[in-house]
């Protein structure tokens, strides 16, 4: 989707010569498909599929594009399938970088059952990345972060790439004075941390097995957003599913309640609302207005099927129908 009609979602936004640098490190083909009813041994004929170059950063870039953002990828590509993801990001107007490995890029794919609203994911691992090709991508990262005004980190990391690559990559976006943006897990997340990235956003569920405690109620989810800041985030952002999202800084703590809306497809939903987070605050936008603008554009991917995909105006509408309160919680 192009940015067209990003004009009515924010002008200062549409106006912004920023740029944002986004490296992916395990990138997919994603393959989204709506039937009627799943039935396990069954053979389906959907009613409608997409077909996208995905992972979690290149959603996020293109739901920031949609806005009329400024973005560069840099990519882990492989095979037929790279060289097909490569022309779908050019067809999109999504400028990207690659550097070139032996195993195919992944696929992932994601059904969407009408009847029960649920969806069914199934996610190949990507390949294992020699050495010398990690150094060429951390090189050109390097170069990469000297043309830009922030970096969003997303995702998780293929094996090969060292357990503290997010760690790497933080560390040299802040020593080129760039706010970074994180959205991953696990042992990528806790070594990443330490280096103080300025905001970490990541759901509920992959908090809670991160930290290895309950995030399933208000208290837990404060309790683990103080704790993640307290491990070095400067501002920790917490979605709950469609139900909330939490944000906690040195300043304050705010709970947004998204729109209730009847929107099944979810795929890429957390990555759209990272991508137009990160441009929000690239731009200089408060926190609440990149909140929600962040969840009008997560809850509008919902209603489209596709990772990142949305109507904006959809979202500005949706954004607008928020609830924002600031909790008596002190921030720690």
């Amino acid at each position: 989707m192009s940015p067209v009609g990003a004009q009515s979602l924010s002008g200062a936004l549409v106006r912004s010569k920023k740029w944002l640098l986004v490296p992916v490190l395990n990138p997919a083909i994603d393959r989204v498909a709506r039937v009627s009813a799943l039935t396990i041994g069954a053979i389906h004929r959907p009613d409608a599929v997409s077909v996208s170059a995905g992972g979690k950063g290149v959603n996020a870039a293109r739901a920031a594009h949609i806005l009329s953002a400024n973005v560069r990828l840099l990519l882990m590509l492989g095979g037929h399938a790279g060289r097909w993801m490569e022309q779908a990001l050019e067809e999109e107007g999504l400028p990207a970088r690659a550097i070139w490995l032996e195993d195919e890029t992944r696929t992932c794919y994601s059904i969407y059952d009408q009847r029960s609203g649920e969806l069914t994911e199934i996610y190949e691992r990507g390949g294992t990345i020699p050495v010398d090709q990690w150094a060429a991508f951390a090189a050109s990262f390097e170069q990469e972060i000297a043309h830009v005004d922030g970096v969003v980190l997303s995702g998780s990391l293929p094996t090969g790439v060292p357990d503290d690559a997010y760690q790497i990559l933080v560390r040299s976006s802040h020593r080129a004075g760039l706010p970074v943006f994180l959205d991953t897990s696990g042992d990528a997340l806790l070594s990443a941390l330490p280096e103080n990235p300025e905001v970490v956003k990541i759901n509920h569920h992959e908090l809670g097995d991160s930290l290895g405690i309950s995030c399933e109620d208000q208290e837990g989810l404060l309790s683990a957003a103080s704790r993640l800041r307290r491990l070095g985030a400067q501002r920790a952002i917490i979605t709950q599913s469609s139900e909330a999202v939490y944000a906690m800084d040195s300043d304050r703590t705010i709970r947004l309640r998204p729109p209730a809306i009847d929107g099944g497809m979810a795929v890429g939903s957390g990555d759209a609302f990272m991508g137009a987070l990160a441009w929000s605050f690239v731009c200089g936008e408060p926190i609440e207005s990149a909140l929600r603008l962040a969840a009008g554009v997560g809850a509008a991917n919902t209603l489209t099927l596709g990772a990142g995909r949305f109507d904006p105006g959809q979202a500005r509408r949706l954004a607008t129908e928020c609830r924002v309160d600031d909790l008596k919680q002190r921030p720690q």
